[in-house]
């Protein structure tokens, strides 16, 4: 994840953020990534180091692991008004359709 809110002047949440421009450069990332494995009763961080989505249907997981996974969306208020994790559960009537 990345939290920018401005140049280099801004280095707490309690300055006003400004603009700024962000450049990128090196080779995009292309090819397959490995599996990975969760266990059950355990969190798994899972990395996408593509400029892609990630189709949560082809994910293979253990039958003690749920069908649960924490995402960060920006657009909820939070403590500090950044953003929060989410739950996307099928107990909460989410379908990870891609």
């Amino acid at each position: 994840m990345l939290f920018i809110r401005g140049d280099r002047t801004v280095n707490n949440f309690y300055v006003s953020s400004n603009n700024t421009i962000l450049r990128s450069k090196g080779t995009l990332l292309t090819g397959t990534v490995g599996p990975f494995s969760v266990s059950p009763d355990h969190y798994q961080s899972v990395g996408n180091p593509y400029a892609c989505l990630i189709d949560f249907t082809k994910i293979t997981k253990d039958a003690g692991v749920d069908d649960k996974f924490y995402t960060w969306d920006p657009y909820l208020f939070g403590t500090y008004g950044y953003g929060v994790y989410q739950t996307l559960s099928s107990t909460n009537d989410w379908n990870p359709l891609p």
